[in-house]
């Protein structure tokens, strides 16, 4: 069996930052695809690239080979934090190259809801002030309700990456927050 480097990918820090982990592991009879013999050591990597594909289909490339080859890996590797040039909702992916003997790669893709989540909470804390209005409660409620739905159906859909279907629920919900002026982008 070869190396097969693997990463997980998420925001952080209210999406100013993206956290990403190695989590390729070392080399063992249950992690055939490990750093370490008889597979290429992450202290023999000579390059390792990650390449974020934004939403828009903008890119950002950062190398982390000083990182990952700086120490032998013996379980998942947190690389430095990455400040994205985009932070938007929507469909990330992620390219993990990884050139040791051989070149090896590896792509994911991340469903990153932040700015969604972000609003969903100002919405509940507005929620509490509008309780105490009794003309506007229901309706705002309502609101709230549609909002936090169409992000759990966001969240359903990430699984298989349906990108028509969620492009449109998040502009559904988009247009909530952008009328309920949340300020989360």
């Amino acid at each position: 069996m070869a190396l097969s480097p693997k990463i997980k990918a998420r925001f952080k820090e209210s999406n100013t930052l993206i956290s990403i982990t190695d989590i390729t592991g070392a080399y063992s009879a249950g992690n055939v695809g490990g750093y370490g013999t008889p597979n290429d050591a992450s202290t023999n990597v000579t390059s390792a690239i990650v390449t974020i594909t934004y939403p828009d289909a903008t890119t950002q490339t950062e190398d982390v080979t000083t990182q990952i080859n700086a120490q032998a890996v013996l379980g998942d590797y947190i690389f430095t934090d990455i400040t994205p040039t985009y932070t938007a909702d929507g469909i990330y992916t992620f390219l993990y190259t990884v050139i040791g003997e051989i070149t090896y790669t590896y792509t994911t893709k991340v469903l990153m809801l932040g700015n969604a989540r972000c609003c969903l909470d100002k919405l509940q804390v507005k929620l509490v002030d509008q309780l105490c209005d009794e003309c506007e409660t229901s309706a705002y409620a309502k609101r709230v309700d549609l909002a936090e739905s169409l992000y759990n159906s966001a969240l359903a859909m990430g699984g298989c990456y349906k990108l028509s279907s969620i492009t449109k629920i998040l502009t559904k919900l988009q247009t909530l927050c952008d009328f309920e002026d949340c300020n989360c982008n």
